[in-house]
């Protein structure tokens, strides 16, 4: 009964502390870098939400689960779907094949390139990690399966009218993945893999 009780502690601050970020953070870069839609705000409240109290879990407990890495995971994967497909949408299909042209995007619209550079790498970070953990894949492998996924997401998204074809949102999300892979192996040599997650 007490353990029911903590749990239901750290999930109703859960609750308060994503809401508060929510307001006060989230919502403000989210709205920056894209129109969103009300679908897209309930899966980041829900992916908020569960992401904090797996993680408050881990904290108070002092383990991490596989099963809560799992679930987050799971989480995390449907908010990049999220933000990919359920903004709103783009009148036009547009595609950008020349890499170059972020240095005339850095040259007109600095600080908001550079957020969406940072954030689209950053985004698949964690990815790069679960996948590294889960799979006995050589990394030139996870490179191939990586390039094919983001190919067809960039090609979905713009047929869909969800966003354009970006040659730079390629590289940025590729070189965020291979920043996971290459993370989860460092962490893996350093500490080996039974201890990165029991």
């Amino acid at each position: 009964m007490q353990d029911v009780l903590k749990k239901s502690s750290i999930f109703l601050l859960s609750l308060v502390a994503s809401w508060l970020l929510l307001y006060f953070f989230i919502w403000d870069i989210v709205m920056r870098l894209m129109p969103s839609s009300i679908i897209l705000n309930i899966i980041i409240m829900i992916v908020t939400v569960f992401t904090l109290y797996f993680t408050a879990l881990s904290i108070v407990y002092k383990k991490i689960n596989k099963t809560s890495v799992d679930i987050i995971s799971f989480l995390y994967f449907i908010l990049v779907i999220g933000l990919t497909f359920f903004k709103s949408s783009y009148s036009s299909v547009y595609f950008n094949l020349n890499p170059l042209s972020i240095i005339n995007e850095f040259r007109d619209y600095f600080k908001h390139t550079l957020i969406l550079l940072v954030s689209n790498t950053l985004i698949y970070v964690p990815l790069g990690i679960y996948i590294s953990y889960k799979s006995k894949l050589r990394a030139l492998e996870l490179f191939r399966n990586f390039i094919v996924y983001i190919l067809v997401i960039e090609f979905l998204q713009t047929i869909s009218h969800r966003g354009i074809f970006d040659i730079n949102d390629v590289i940025a999300n590729t070189v965020g993945f291979l920043l996971g892979v290459l993370f989860y192996r460092v962490i893996r040599v350093r500490y080996g893999r039974q201890k990165v997650w029991s």
